[in-house]
């Protein structure tokens, strides 16, 4: 098992903001020395024993001004060497992150700009493609509808001698396009799982390219977060929930959240981090809906602290039925808006008990991660609880601005697509720690099990057991949320 680390206390964007920090040291380490070489200078001018010492020992005086203005030319000298040492660690710092988003733009441009040309070539061939494409939807009606007059001939025929009709040539023609297009969704998904670095850089750059290039928009327009056309996996997400609304499909509902009985509520917590997922799992493991669970625990310094566990998708049905767990919220979600699970979460916590300034720790693995992620990157939510700690598996959640406050860890498969959705690289933050962890395949396996939330949890259980440091850091920060649970509570999100 071969394991990857974006980001944490060892990342690139630690060592970044180690570098503007200790600048920052240097050059109010260099504003004192000016204080103090300006008070030793203010002392002499306004002490009035040392001016009359000038009258009666003149080279005592005139050794003391000496001493004065070397020790003065010395601190400034060194005061001068600080500045320019933290003026070259903040250049180099800045240079760092300019050339970082320098790459990062000319990707950009030079994906968006493809997916644009490949956007306006569609505009311009569809009327030849449907032209084209008409007579062979025609052709192969006519054959489907032979097919099925052929059929019912011949099975007329046969019962007219008293057998039993056989013959099902329609029914042969339209498994064989089944199969067919089964084959091509198979090929499709086994590609995206088998490459989701390309499935990421086609979500966030080339589709919402292609779509502005459809809708006859030329290459470079700035987009703004309000801009009527995608231009990243947030706006196309929106634009795709708005097509979808259109059509009747992924439309918001009314939610009710409904406490749900639980039982043996009451003990020691999970103390490792399989343990943590496994109650995770627990969430939505075998249930229709899935269900958010509240632990209340006890820390070591008496403090009672909320764990949050969020489940994941249940149900991928298009049109929205009575389960919060669905693709309604994850679409929803990622696009920025409120939703079922979101107010689950809110209204479990006030159910629990906890009041404003609590302390909380989320799990969410896939939706559950999505939903968590963005709670925690939001002001509203955390002008009312404390954030402390984020634990996601499977999930995209790198557009999500979670503060430094947050102790993140992002557990990863490089054979998932689902992270990935996103279209981005989760950030490298001192306080974010991202693990990829390239796993061996059983023979066999589909292209989503990547995905696999019984595959995260022997991940997890073997990044525990080979003591993976990004993972045993993560646990320390946010050992104040595995004491005793005095007390559990279970919400489910009912739509209306």
């Amino acid at each position: 098992m071969a394991v990857s680390v974006r980001g944490g206390a060892g990342g690139t964007g630690a060592r970044l903001e180690d570098l503007h920090a200790t600048a920052r040291t240097l050059a109010h380490t260099a504003d004192e020395l000016g204080e103090i070489i300006g008070d030793c200078l203010a002392a002499g001018a306004q002490d009035a024993l040392e001016a009359a010492s000038a009258v009666v020992a003149p080279v005592t005086w005139a050794r003391v001004g000496v001493l004065r203005g070397a020790f003065a030319a010395g601190t400034a000298g060194l005061a001068l060497e600080l500045r320019a040492t933290a003026a070259g660690l903040s250049a180099a710092a800045r240079g760092y992150e300019a050339a970082e988003a320098l790459a990062e733009r000319v990707l950009d441009e030079a994906l968006t700009g493809i997916g644009a040309v490949a956007g306006h070539a569609a505009r311009t061939l569809l009327p030849f493609a449907v032209a084209t494409a008409a007579p062979v939807v025609v052709a192969a009606g006519g054959v489907w509808a032979g097919a099925e007059g052929f059929d019912r001939v011949h099975n007329s025929v046969l019962r007219a001698f008293g057998a039993r009709p056989v013959c099902d040539t329609a029914g042969v023609l339209e498994r064989a396009v089944e199969d067919v297009g089964r084959r091509v969704l198979t090929t499709v998904e086994r590609a995206a799982f088998a490459h989701p670095g390309a499935a990421r850089a086609l979500i966030e750059y080339v589709l919402p390219g292609a779509v502005s290039g459809f809708l006859g928009l030329p290459p470079g327009i700035p987009a703004g977060d309000l801009a009527p056309w995608p231009h990243d996996s947030v706006s196309l997400t929106r634009l795709l929930a708005g097509a979808a609304h259109s059509l009747g499909l992924l439309l918001p509902t009314g939610v009710s959240v409904e406490r749900r009985p639980l039982t043996g509520t009451a003990g020691p917590g999970p103390r490792t981090a399989a343990e943590v997922f496994d109650r995770e799992l627990e969430a939505h493991r075998g249930r229709a809906n899935g269900r958010v669970r509240v632990d209340r625990v006890l820390g070591p310094d008496g403090v009672e602290r909320a764990v949050v566990y969020v489940p994941a998708t249940t149900d991928w049905a298009a049109r929205g039925g009575r389960n919060g767990t669905d693709l309604t919220t994850n679409v929803e979600t990622v696009a920025g808006s409120d939703s079922a699970m979101r107010e689950a979460v809110r209204r479990a916590l006030e159910g629990a008990g906890f009041r404003p300034g609590s302390e909380v720790m989320f799990v969410g693995y896939s939706q559950g991660g999505i939903v968590a992620g963005s709670l925690a990157a939001d002001p509203a939510f955390r002008r009312r609880y404390r954030v402390r700690g984020l634990f996601t598996a499977g999930s995209p959640i790198s557009d999500f601005d979670i503060p430094a406050g947050t102790r993140v860890l992002s557990v990863e498969h490089a054979d998932d697509l689902v992270p990935n959705l996103d279209g981005g690289t989760n950030p490298d933050r001192s306080h974010w720690t991202t693990v990829t962890v390239d796993r061996a395949h059983a023979p066999g396996e589909s292209p989503g099990s990547g995905h696999d939330g019984a595959g995260y949890r022997r991940s997890i259980d073997a990044l525990e057991r080979a003591h993976n440091r990004e993972l045993a850091d993560f646990m320390r920060d946010t050992d104040d949320f595995r004491g005793p649970v005095t007390g559990s509570q279970e919400y489910e999100a009912v739509r209306r």
